[in-house]
């Protein structure tokens, strides 16, 4: 099981910073009016990313000491 749920945060975890990359990548294309909720879109998606990253290696680190027992 949490082998399953490390491997939904590793996808988060992706999907996490291809959104970040997309709102850097069109933060000029968005006009102005719209600015904020591209800034609210990218600070969920770098929420995001640092929570299924801290997930992803506290979850791998106790997989390894579990198979190490």
């Amino acid at each position: 099981a949490l082998r399953d749920a490390t491997a939904v945060q590793e996808r988060v975890l992706d999907h996490a910073r291809m959104v970040g990359r997309t709102c850097h990548r069109v933060q000029r294309l968005v006009p102005v009016r719209l600015r904020s909720d591209l800034q609210c879109v990218s600070a969920l998606a770098s929420a995001s990313r640092a929570a299924a990253h801290a997930l992803v290696r506290t979850n791998r680190t106790w997989l390894r000491h579990r198979a190490a027992r």
